[in-house]
């Protein structure tokens, strides 16, 4: 009896490890196709290249001095004429927005400005002389003062520059007005003359912002 009980036990205990042994297979698979691999992302940075290839935006112009003629009913003007102050190339890969701002003069001047003004003793104050010079900037899509015929306003006018070889070019000239500022015929002619004979130089400051002005990808 005591030996029956013993291979019962060993029969029970065997089937017990099989039903586990069979939950296991059923639970799981032997084996599956698998594949594996490795790699990198690499993103390229778009290029932000956008300068001004004529250099520094110093300028130095011809000299200047009022019209030779004689006033009639018109402001009298005399140009310097147009005059490269910069060439804004764009090699980047996104568009450039550029701006452009110009201050006022600086005169250097070898005599003591008037206190009470040009018409009352002969002797222009420093503000009827600033009057008299004004700077305009102008660009164009060419190169040559004939082309430059777009009017830039300082700190206002924003010019878009194309990616990938976009360029404008940039031009001043400084514009004398004898009849400017209610000081006209011949009390004008009296301020050109103390000009002429006291102030040496005109001096503006020039200079340029470019921000980025498209995305890529695009949209």
């Amino acid at each position: 009896m005591t030996k029956k009980r013993g291979i019962f036990s060993k029969l029970f205990f065997s089937v017990v490890m099989l039903t586990l042994i069979s939950c296991c297979f059923l639970g799981s698979t032997f084996a599956r196709y698998t594949s594996g691999g490795s790699g990198t992302g690499t993103l390229e940075v778009a290029k932000w290249d956008v300068k001004n290839t004529k250099g520094s935006l110093d300028v130095t112009f011809d000299k200047l001095s009022p019209s030779k003629d004689a006033y009639v009913d018109t402001p009298r003007t005399h140009s310097t004429g147009k005059v490269l102050v910069a060439t804004i190339d764009n090699n980047g890969d996104v568009d450039a927005l550029v701006t452009f701002t110009f201050g006022t003069e600086t005169l250097t001047c070898g005599a003591a400005y008037g206190t009470q003004g040009v018409a009352k003793d002969g002797i222009p104050t420093q503000d009827e002389v600033k009057a008299v010079f004004d700077i305009k900037l102008w660009y164009g899509k060419e190169e040559g003062e004939t082309n430059a015929t777009n009017a830039m306003t300082s700190g206002e006018t924003e010019v878009n520059v194309p990616a990938t070889d976009g360029v404008i070019y940039v031009y001043a000239e400084v514009i004398w007005t004898s009849d400017i500022g209610g000081i006209k015929g011949t009390t004008a002619d009296k301020r050109d003359t103390w000009i002429g004979q006291y102030v040496e130089s005109v001096t503006y400051t020039i200079s340029y912002t470019a921000v980025q002005n498209t995305e890529l990808p695009k949209a």
